[in-house]
């Protein structure tokens, strides 16, 4: 996760894309919603002390990143159930609800993110949203396919 957090494309608008999504989506599938929280704050914790972030910005990075993963876990869980931790990839049956939670995932996070520079910079939040994740958007839901393929092979 803490290298995940190294690897960062910056974004037009400001703030940046980092290949974080894949481990999270990971997590969040895998894992108890709980743990992920956890593993998606704690891991982007140790990257951003790692990046010599101030602390203001450090403790927002965290923020959006872990809410986001429980937010999204717990779609998946209350969609998916506890019964498994996550079906194998020849269940087709989950990938829709995978989805549904990697969608919350990405929006909320995103969201936060830009609502927070749309503030600070006095801006029409759509605007920000727009100009910063046009551009990612694939990529960003590649790496989140990715975390479904690695979770499913954990099991």
């Amino acid at each position: 996760m803490v290298l995940a957090e190294r690897i960062g494309i910056p974004l037009p608008r400001g703030g940046e894309f980092v290949v974080t999504t894949m481990v999270v989506a990971t997590a969040m599938l895998y894992l108890p919603t709980s743990a992920a929280i956890l593993a998606a704050g704690l891991g982007t914790l140790t990257g951003e002390t790692f990046a010599r972030k101030p602390w203001y910005r450090l403790l927002f990075n965290v923020s959006p990143v872990a809410t986001a993963t429980g937010a999204a876990s717990l779609v998946w869980r209350r969609l998916w159930g506890d019964g498994e931790l996550i079906p194998h990839p020849d269940r087709p049956e989950m990938i829709p609800y995978a989805l549904a939670a990697l969608s919350i995932y990405y929006l909320l996070n995103t969201g936060l993110v830009s609502g927070v520079l749309a503030i600070s910079a006095r801006k029409n939040f759509f605007r920000i949203w727009r100009e910063n994740h046009r551009g990612v958007f694939m990529p960003h839901f590649g790496m989140q396919i990715m975390g479904v393929l690695f979770a499913g092979a954990l099991v």
